[in-house]
C-alpha cells in the first residue's frame, strides 16, 4: 500500500508560545553565516499545539501578511485526532486557533480564497470504518461554513487543493473506491458550495496516488505523486497534465529502477514545471531529494539530486529571482535524529545555500513558500521543541535561509542549533 495512504492518520511527521518572540537560528552547513540582517525582514521559529501532540502540514501567507497552517492535532480524548488550523500575524504570534474533526480526521492543505476565509482539506475516518476525504470551508477568522465529506465504498484521501477561477476547488488525493487499480490518483473539482461537479483517476493495474496539484495557465491542472503501475522501477514520479475539465492531456514519469516518489509540483514562469519528491535511484546512495526541470510538455530538462544517502523533498516553488526553494527533511547533515532541510538553488537547479534546522530528536519540513519580504516560510513538525511529544514547528527565515534573535535592538544569527534551544 502506498506510504502516504499508511500515514494518513498519524500525518507526515511531512508552536505553542515560546518565551522569546523572535528566537533559533539556521545555520549554513559550512558554517556560521556572518551577514547583518535586513531591519525590515522578520525572523522567527515557533511551535504550536501545547501539550497535545500535532503535526504541520501546510502553511500559507495571508493578505494580511500573517500566515495560515495546518495539520493535525491529537487532544487528550483517547483516540482523538482533529484538523488542526493556526493564523498568525507576521511575526508568527498566534490569532486563532480552531479544530475541525469527523470522526478522525487529519489535514493536508490550506489556501486563502478570494472571499478572505480559508479552504480547508484533510481526511477523515467516520464509525471506524473507512477513509474520506474532508473538505471544511471558513471565514476569515476560522469559524466553519460548511464541510463536505466524499469517496467511494473504501478508502479516499485528499492531499492538496486549489481554489479555480470559478470560485470553486480543484483537489488531488488518492482513491481505493474507484480507477483501474488498488489505489489511483483521484482528481476531484468541486463548485464554491463544496459539491462535486467532477471526478477523475488517474492510474493503472497497481498502486497510484496524487500528492500535489496546481493550476496552469492554460486553465488546466498539473499533478505529480507516484506510481507502481507505470515507469521503470519499483515506483516512480508520476506527472499528470490535464485540461480544464480534468481530462488528461499527457503524463510523464520519472526515476530508475528503485523507489522514487513526486511530492509537489508548481508551473515555473517559462511555462514548464519544477517538481521535487525523493529518489533512491539516484544521487549519493540510499535516497536524496529529487529536483526534477521539465517543459511544458512534461519532458525532463535537467534533474538534480542533493542530500547525503537519506534525505527527501516534500516542497518546492519557484522564487522571485527565478530559483528554487526546497524543503524536505534530511539524516546526512541533522543535529539530531532528523532535520528540516531548506535548500536554495539558481535557475538550472545549482545549489546555492543548504540549512538545516531542528534540536536533538526529529524533525519534518513539510511546506515552504517565499513571503513578501523575500524571505521563506516552513512549517513542519518537530519532538526536539515544544510542549507535547510532537508539535507543529514554523520558521521564518530571512533570504538567506537565517533565522536571527533581539536582543539590545541588535539582531544576530545564532549557532548551530544542536546545542541551543530556541528561547533558552
Amino acid at each position: 500500500m502506498i506510504k502516504v495512504k499508511r500515514k494518513l492518520l498519524i500525518v507526515l511527521a511531512g508552536c505553542f508560545s515560546i518565551l522569546l518572540v523572535l528566537f533559533g537560528g539556521g545555520f549554513e552547513l559550512a558554517g556560521r553565516e556572518n551577514a547583518s540582517p535586513s531591519d525590515s525582514i522578520i525572523t522567527f521559529e515557533k511551535t504550536f499545539g501545547g501539550k497535545s501532540s500535532s503535526y504541520g502540514r501546510s502553511v500559507a501567507q495571508t493578505r494580511d501578511g500573517g500566515y495560515i497552517i495546518v495539520g493535525t492535532i491529537e487532544p487528550f480524548a483517547v483516540g482523538g485526532q482533529d484538523i488542526y488550523v493556526v493564523k498568525t500575524d507576521l511575526k508568527g504570534n498566534k490569532i486563532w486557533e480552531k479544530t475541525f474533526t469527523y470522526g478522525r480526521a487529519s489535514g493536508s492543505s490550506v489556501a486563502q480564497t478570494s472571499d478572505g476565509g480559508y479552504i480547508i482539506l484533510g481526511s477523515a475516518v467516520s464509525n471506524s470504518i473507512k477513509l474520506d476525504v474532508f473538505l471544511v470551508k471558513t471565514d476569515s477568522k476560522g469559524n466553519k461554513i460548511w464541510q463536505k465529506t466524499f469517496g467511494g465504498n473504501k478508502d479516499d484521501w485528499g492531499e492538496s487543493i486549489a481554489q479555480t477561477n470559478d470560485g470553486g476547488y480543484i483537489i488531488v488525493g488518492g482513491t481505493s473506491s474507484f480507477g483501474a487499480g488498488g489505489n489511483d490518483v483521484y482528481l476531484v473539482k468541486t463548485d464554491a458550495q463544496g459539491n462535486i461537479l467532477w471526478q477523475k483517476t488517474f492510474g493503472g493495474k497497481n498502486d497510484d496516488a496524487g500528492f500535489s496539484i496546481a493550476r496552469t495557465s492554460d486553465g488546466g491542472y498539473i499533478i505529480v505523486g507516484e506510481t507502481h503501475s507505470l515507469g521503470k522501477g519499483k515506483s516512480d514520479v508520476y506527472l499528470v497534465k490535464t485540461d480544464q475539465k480534468g481530462k488528461r492531456i499527457w503524463q510523464k514519469t520519472f526515476g530508475g529502477k528503485a523507489e522514487d516518489e513526486g511530492r509537489c509540483v508548481a508551473q515555473t514562469r517559462d511555462g514548464g514545471y519544477i517538481l521535487v519528491g525523493k529518489t533512491c535511484s539516484f544521487g549519493a546512495g540510499g535516497c536524496d531529494v529529487y529536483l526534477i526541470k521539465t517543459d511544458g510538455k512534461g519532458n525532463k530538462i535537467w534533474e538534480k539530486t542533493f542530500g547525503g544517502g537519506s534525505d527527501e523533498g516534500n516542497s518546492v516553488i519557484q522564487t522571485k529571482d527565478g530559483g528554487y526553494i526546497i524543503v524536505g527533511s534530511t539524516l546526512s547533515f541533522d543535529a539530531g535524529l532528523r532535520d528540516i532541510y531548506l535548500i536554495k538553488t539558481d535557475s538550472k537547479g545549482n545549489k546555492i545555500w543548504q540549512k538545516t534546522f531542528g534540536g536533538e530528536g526529529s524533525e519534518e519540513g513539510a511546506s515552504v513558500t517565499q513571503t513578501g519580504d523575500g524571505g521563506y516560510i516552513i512549517v513542519g513538525t518537530t519532538d526536539s521543541f515544544g510542549e507535547a511529544e510532537f508539535n507543529v514547528y514554523c520558521i521564518k527565515t530571512d533570504s538567506r535561509g537565517n533565522v536571527y534573535w533581539r536582543e539590545n535592538y541588535r539582531e544576530q544569527p545564532l549557532g548551530n542549533k544542536s546545542t541551543q534551544e530556541p528561547g533558552r
